[in-house]
């Protein structure tokens, strides 16, 4: 077998990208292909198969994902899913097995253009307004580091010496200070207006914030304290999951092959 997760990005532009990956999957010298959305495939991976409704954040270096993935046969089982899994070749999932396959369906997606790399160029905004250093990509990878750092400690501080041009960049920042650059570029703001686009498509099928049996943290970027106290204002924190943020969407594809249609 051959498993493919996929971000799809825009909502809009999956079907035809759909389209023409299934097109290259059919030329490949593959028995079986299967094709997954990454929420769906994150959902599996943390193990929660047995839940019934799971918010799923994806937040990397380009891009916010917000997913609301159903994996039981209840009252969504009859509505047209955002996401599905395709499948090509002889055998069919499920046919060697006398039980009905349990169903995963995308009900609800809202995201944007929004990532770490955005942070990144803010801290470097930040430093070449408070210090005159140079945007570049030299900063933005000094940046990046600053970033990662405020993810294990509330101090954080990076030092560049270039011992043929004596060329010297030093960045120290905090979490107070950081919170702050975040403000000022509306970054809060972004994540709210998603969160709320979310949760009113999800409405439509009647499923409430308190419906929502557990939230899933995807990504690097949300290993930052400040988006886990962000998801915090709207979610119990015994709801969150946040222990595989790399490992889940392949160990969920890898669960493919194991009756979950």
């Amino acid at each position: 077998d051959f498993c493919l997760s996929r971000g799809l990005g825009d909502v809009y532009k999956r079907q035809a990208y759909r389209y023409w990956l299934g097109k290259v999957c059919q030329s490949l010298p593959v028995a079986q292909i299967r094709m997954l959305d990454e929420p769906t495939a994150a959902a599996l991976g943390y193990g929660l198969a047995d839940q019934g409704t799971l918010l799923v954040v994806d937040f990397g270096g380009g891009t916010l994902d917000l997913s609301l993935v159903s994996l039981d046969q209840g009252k969504q089982a009859k509505t047209k899913p955002l996401g599905f899994l395709l499948k090509w070749g002889d055998k069919t999932l499920g046919e060697d097995s006398k039980q009905k396959p349990k169903t995963a369906r995308v009900l609800a997606k809202a995201g944007q253009n929004l990532g770490g790399t955005d942070i990144d160029n803010w801290i470097v905004d930040y430093f070449a307004k408070t210090q005159g250093l140079p945007v570049s990509s030299l900063t933005a990878r000094l940046a990046e580091r600053v970033k990662i750092q405020l993810s294990t400690h509330d101090q954080a501080s990076e030092v560049y010496f270039n011992d043929q041009t004596f060329e010297s960049y030093e960045m120290d920042l905090d979490r107070y200070t950081f919170e702050n650059i975040l403000k000022e570029n509306g970054f809060f703001d972004k994540l709210h207006d998603s969160m709320m686009t979310l949760l009113q498509q999800a409405r439509r099928y009647g499923i409430e914030i308190d419906d929502i049996n557990a939230v899933l943290l995807v990504g690097g970027t949300v290993q930052l304290p400040i988006i886990q106290t962000w998801i915090q204002q709207y979610f119990q924190p015994e709801k969150i999951r946040r222990q595989l943020p790399f490992e889940a969407i392949a160990h969920g594809a890898l669960q493919i092959t194991q009756g979950i249609e």
